[in-house]
């Protein structure tokens, strides 16, 4: 079977100063015939060495409990390599002499923090993906996604979120989207996308359009909970302060009463799951 790539090259974390990451939409995949050398456009960005392609059946044997036909599981590869070829542009900062009060958008992007295409993923991954999408209240597991999944949780490592949070985007994309892709919007119009965003925090991400790209969400939406952690910290308890940051971030501030001792139900949702996963490992031990 013809290689198949499912992800090219994703923007890096901003280095010292944590400011906003390199947002925007997956850079168009390279074609089947893949030669040893960076896609077009990529020269300069990406390491000399050989592309590492994974083939259709090594990514359905890595994520073997899906338990889905090789078929169905290649229509859905197809279709993230079309989702994530859309044209977004990145924003750019603003210039000098502009108003105090002018959005901060995103720099252009940085050097790539990992390689084009996702390794297989870790035993703590696969578990996590697998008991994601069969534990989702608002969604059948045949409608989850675990290609996108599993990058989603690679987005989470660039963003360097502590293991309480390990797996929130998975819990946030099963409550506001039931793992839906396409055409995802609520509130009226106003939240759009897998963890429907609304405009008052892409415009800190430098484009609204970027709502329509899953991994351009989850970026937005994890700098953005990075950006509300800073003032959780000074309010909350250091033991409290993540999950407090994700209801303000989940509910706003004033909805949610700036409370540190509460959570919102993405976070209640993540907690079933790790406390189930945590019970599995231990049954196995025995």
């Amino acid at each position: 079977m013809a290689a198949l790539s499912v992800f090219a090259a994703l923007p890096g974390r901003a280095a010292e100063l944590r400011p906003p990451p390199a947002i925007g939409p997956l850079v168009a995949p390279v074609d089947l015939s893949v030669p040893n050398a960076p896609p077009a456009g990529l020269e300069g960005m990406l390491p000399p060495t050989p592309l590492l392609m994974a083939s259709a059946p090594a990514l359905l044997g890595v994520l073997a409990a899906a338990a889905a036909p090789a078929a169905e599981l290649e229509a859905e590869a197809e279709e993230a390599v079309e989702l994530g070829a859309g044209d977004v542009t990145p924003g750019v900062a603003p210039e000098d002499g502009a108003g105090a009060g002018a959005p901060r958008l995103l720099p252009p992007p940085h050097m790539p923090a990992r390689g084009p295409f996702y390794d297989p993923p870790t035993d703590e991954e696969r578990a996590l993906v697998e008991h994601a999408m069969y534990h989702c209240d608002n969604a059948a597991a045949r409608y989850a996604k675990p290609f996108w999944m599993l990058e989603l949780l690679r987005v989470e490592e660039d963003f360097d979120v502590p293991d309480e949070l390990r797996g929130i985007t998975l819990a946030t994309w099963c409550g506001e989207a039931a793992y839906q892709m396409k055409d995802v919007v609520g509130d009226e119009g106003a939240a759009v996308g897998i963890l429907q965003l609304h405009p008052e925090l892409t415009r800190f991400c430098g484009d609204p359009s970027l709502r329509h790209d899953p991994v351009a969400s989850a970026q937005c939406w994890l700098w953005n909970l990075e950006r509300i952690h800073e003032k959780a910290a000074r309010r909350c308890r250091k033991s409290l302060a993540w999950k407090a940051a994700e209801l303000w971030l989940s509910q706003g501030g004033r909805k949610s009463g700036y409370s540190c001792k509460h959570v919102s139900g993405h976070v209640a949702r993540l907690e079933r799951w790790q406390h189930d996963l945590t019970a599995s490992a231990r049954r196995r031990a025995r």
